[in-house]
């Protein structure tokens, strides 16, 4: 990513690198660049997930275990298929798992969730062991 020339002492907001939406910053020094901050990028595979979260919380969206079994299986999709995951991606993930488990304690018997798709336990496990890169 190329950032843009900046004055000292400023802040540069960059577009976040191709294939991601967001805007990113960096702070510029007399002495240099600080580290860049991309906390706010969102990877093209959790796009989709963060408008179904939307709908949910502004929206008024029906939490069903259908609909948490996609969330779910989308997330591991998402998980799999991104190499790096921003701040954002993390912030969605926590939001589809919250939203998913906050369901789950209400059901009972087969209408757990868990009980009828793989993808549940497999994302929390890759996320565990994802590599984030700003910690």
């Amino acid at each position: 990513m190329w950032w843009d020339r900046t004055p000292f002492d400023q802040t540069a907001i960059q577009t976040c690198p191709e294939g991601v939406a967001g805007s990113a910053v960096r702070a510029c020094y007399v002495d240099g660049w600080g580290e860049p901050d991309m906390f706010h990028c969102t990877s093209q595979q959790f796009s989709s997930l963060a408008a179904e979260v939307a709908k949910i919380e502004e929206d008024g969206l029906q939490l069903t275990t259908f609909v948490a079994k996609n969330l779910m299986t989308r997330l591991a999709s998402a998980t799999n298929r991104t190499a790096r995951l921003y701040g954002a991606d993390v912030n969605v993930t926590y939001r589809v798992l919250k939203h998913v488990l906050d369901h789950e304690v209400k059901q009972s018997g087969l209408n757990l969730t868990h009980t009828q798709d793989r993808n549940f336990i497999q994302v929390r496990t890759r996320l565990l062991c994802h590599q984030l890169p700003f910690l």
